[in-house]
């Protein structure tokens, strides 16, 4: 259903200014209208307050939804205080989940290669045994002519055939049709092991979030409270003066069953109104 509204004009005394809008702020029934182009620090930063509120509102409303109901309170400290324990949980979800795609792409590429000691491999190059890594398709694999060489198949994954070519420290390397792999030399069981570690310490920092589902709905009402003030601040801003700078005029809109209350208000003030 939509709600009745009635159009508000009003000439505020330029020394009534500051007092007026905070009476109007706090009363909380009129929407100013304001020119939302202007922009100063004091309203960039309030913009910047409010963007952190929705994203970690967002942050507890998604998870929220696996989450059976949660008794909602109000926090015991100040918005900025929980806002900034959000944040750093948050980052370290963010730095676990980042090293986690990480390692797992690192891992897709090893695991064709098997689980290796990457130090042996180091020792061996060490005394002059190198290593080269290819990788080709089935048919490009069996036209190759590797017979002078060392050469061990390693895996065949989806048709891809994994070998590498083995030489001592004189022997001449080859020059295949194909390109050589590089690879990182890690082991791989070190890597299933580091994800792990991370994968248990992602759910230790989303356990440690959900104890501030509760406060979800404090935010909410905080995000109303900055707007709010957003838009008092905006429409101080958009005042047209009048009378050589005497006089403010704005406009704004009333819900039509608020008006007398409004109107209350407004006789108890120093302005002029219609």
């Amino acid at each position: 259903m939509i709600e009745k509204m009635k159009k508000l004009s009003l000439i505020i005394y330029h020394n009534s200014r500051e007092k007026f809008l905070k009476d109007l702020q706090n009363l909380g029934l009129v929407h100013l209208e304001s020119d939302r182009s202007i922009h100063n620090d004091e309203i960039l930063k309030l913009k910047e307050e409010i963007i952190r509120l929705r994203k970690n509102e967002m942050l507890l409303k998604t998870m929220m939804k696996n989450v059976k109901k949660i008794e909602q309170k109000e926090y015991s400290m100040n918005i900025d205080s929980l806002i900034e324990i959000l944040e750093q949980i948050n980052n370290k979800i963010e730095n676990a989940q980042a090293e986690i795609d990480n390692i797992s792409k690192e891992i897709s590429l090893l695991e064709p290669w098997g689980s290796f000691d990457p130090e042996l491999i180091a020792n061996l190059e060490n005394i002059g045994v190198t290593f080269q890594y290819y990788a080709c398709t089935r048919s490009k694999f069996k036209k190759l002519d590797l017979n002078e060489f060392k050469f061990s198949v390693i895996s065949e994954v989806k048709g891809i055939v994994y070998f590498v070519i083995i030489y001592d420290r004189n022997e001449e390397k080859a020059e295949l049709e194909i390109n050589e792999i590089k690879i990182n030399l890690n082991s791989i069981d070190l890597l299933y092991e580091k994800k792990k570690k991370l994968n248990d310490d992602l759910i230790k920092y989303y356990e440690e979030l959900k104890n501030y589902l509760k406060y979800h709905d404090f935010i909410k009402k905080n995000i109303i409270i900055f707007e709010d003030k957003l838009d008092y601040l905006i429409s101080n801003c958009s005042m047209s003066e009048e009378l050589n700078g005497k006089a403010l005029v704005i406009t704004g809109w009333i819900p039509q069953k608020k008006l007398k209350t409004v109107e209350v208000f407004l006789n108890s003030q120093d302005v002029v109104y219609l």
